[in-house]
């Protein structure tokens, strides 16, 4: 069009249209790619961690009831339960005499 304005005759020859453009985002879509990419590596990478955690959480709990289950029990757990078993008698043997002095038996 500015041809004709200024009185030449047009080109028909087309020049490729962008050159300069494509030259402009080149780096960007390069960047793009990359980061794409490294998002996908660091997705994986999370799920990984993902699976290695619950691995080890389960092992760990496997390992406590192993270690749990070939404890010796303890002595105040046992001192505790003796506790408790002779309070119960006590409570037994009470009522026990207390009916015998009323002169009914249980």
């Amino acid at each position: 069009m500015a041809r004709v304005a200024v009185g030449k005759q047009p080109v028909d020859a087309k020049k490729e249209a962008g050159k300069l453009a494509k030259a402009m985002s080149a780096p960007y879509k390069a960047q793009i790619t990359v980061l794409t990419r490294l998002d996908k590596s660091l997705d994986k990478a999370i799920a990984s961690l993902d699976g290695l955690e619950t691995k080890a959480t389960a092992k760990r709990e496997q390992r406590q009831a192993e270690r749990s289950a070939a404890k010796k029990p303890s002595l105040l757990g046992q001192l505790h339960e003796n506790l408790a078993l002779v309070e119960q008698s006590k409570r037994e043997h009470r009522v026990q005499e207390r009916a015998a002095t009323k002169g009914t038996e249980l």
